[in-house]
């Protein structure tokens, strides 16, 4: 059975900065399959607090079980998270 997940891109102003923010959340969620069946969430979120590591996202399965991902800039980054994450 599939888990739950949440993916929370960081919308913190360095992370925008360096190719975060609106963009990646918007690679996350064109990344979602359309048969998801709600499975997957994609969230915005604020500062992850390693800003030099940017643009930062964090996955949270079934609530609780955290990984966070760095230097997250394409949908090929983007992809791969999504991939250890479902």
């Amino acid at each position: 059975q599939q888990k739950k997940c949440v993916v929370k891109v960081c919308h913190n102003k360095d992370c925008c900065k360096k190719g975060g923010g609106d963009n990646l959340f918007r690679t996350f969620r064109d990344l979602v399959p359309s048969d998801d069946n709600n499975q997957l969430t994609i969230e915005s979120t604020g500062c992850l607090s390693q800003c030099g590591k940017g643009p930062n996202v964090c996955v949270v399965k079934n609530g609780s079980d955290e990984k966070m991902y760095y230097d997250i800039k394409d949908a090929l980054d983007a992809s791969a998270v999504l991939d250890v994450a479902t």
